[in-house]
């Protein structure tokens, strides 16, 4: 059975995605992982114990942080759909569009001089 590019490109974008995710649950689970050794000495699961003992703040630090996220992701993705679909039927569209994309213009230019 002969693989065609299309899923070799599939398996190559999978294994980017997935490859980080998994080196950190690998440092998340790591002890005194140094440089040269490509494993860590020892296992231990002392930081997710931690995260989940009474008395502790991070689970409402990062309910805390997923509410902000998601209320930015919202109002910017609701923000953007209107704006873009104002900019596409408007009669000076051209000039509109310019102005958008001056930013992205900009900054690379901005960045050379610095």
């Amino acid at each position: 059975m002969k693989l065609k590019a299309a899923n070799i490109l599939l398996v190559i974008v999978a294994f980017v995605c997935i490859v980080p995710i998994i080196v950190l649950i690998v440092l998340s689970l790591a002890r005194n992982w140094m440089y040269p050794n490509v494993l860590p000495k020892d296992f231990t699961a002392e930081a997710w114990i931690y995260i989940f003992q009474p008395g502790n703040n991070i689970v409402s630090s990062i309910f805390t942080s997923f509410i902000i996220a998601f209320t930015v992701a919202l109002l910017s993705t609701t923000g953007g759909f209107f704006t873009s679909r104002l900019i596409a039927y408007h009669k000076f569209k051209n000039k509109l569009l310019f102005l958008a994309y001056l930013p992205f213009i900009l900054s690379p230019v901005i960045f050379a001089f610095v």
